[in-house]
């Protein structure tokens, strides 16, 4: 009697293991083409994949992190805000969350929360010191402070003189003072 109990937990234990190993195989595809989608800037078939992935790991901070990044693309700032936020509590890498949020909040026209919660901030990537120096020069300067606008766009052309945003503004900035 006891060999048959042994034997329907053990079977029970092993479709236990592998239904688990399908649904991260699963959100693992989700995500995959997700990014397959976003590459092609559909970004309303990578939400569909996203929103799949998230139903099989709520907890996935990459997919949250996309989420984020093609709402924003899709035009919905807030959601993109939540997502990010999200993304950065589930420990998602700070230098790719925190531009992104930079930007959402931007798009919200919350200028002061931008200064307020990165002007501080400084990244260890360069793409992230360049994204978030122009996301918080755009700020200062919605806001009135040129000096410190200039300073940021300064300072995210220090990182990368090639970024295009951070030379938009810095020809807004000169523009602006003629």
């Amino acid at each position: 009697m006891r060999l048959p109990l042994l034997l329907k937990t053990a079977a029970a234990i092993c479709l236990v293991l592998v239904l688990a190993a399908c649904d991260r195989a699963d959100t693992a595809s989700y995500v995959t083409s997700a990014k397959s989608y976003m590459a092609k800037s559909d970004y309303g078939a990578a939400i569909i994949q996203l929103k799949n992935a998230l139903v099989k790991s709520p907890n996935s901070g990459e997919a949250r992190y996309l989420m984020a990044a093609s709402l924003l693309e899709t035009g919905d700032a807030v959601g993109a805000e939540t997502e990010a936020r999200k993304a950065l509590d589930l420990k998602y890498s700070p230098d790719a969350a925190n531009p992104l949020l930079a930007r959402a909040l931007l798009r919200q026209g919350d200028y002061r929360k931008v200064v307020s919660e990165f002007g501080g901030l400084a990244p260890d990537s360069v793409g992230a010191r360049a994204d978030l120096g122009t996301s918080l020069g755009v700020a200062y300067l919605n806001l009135g402070d040129r000096k410190n606008a200039r300073a940021s766009i300064d300072g995210a052309l220090a990182a990368n003189p090639k970024d295009v945003r951070a030379r938009v503004v810095l020809a807004r900035l000169t523009a602006q003072r003629r």
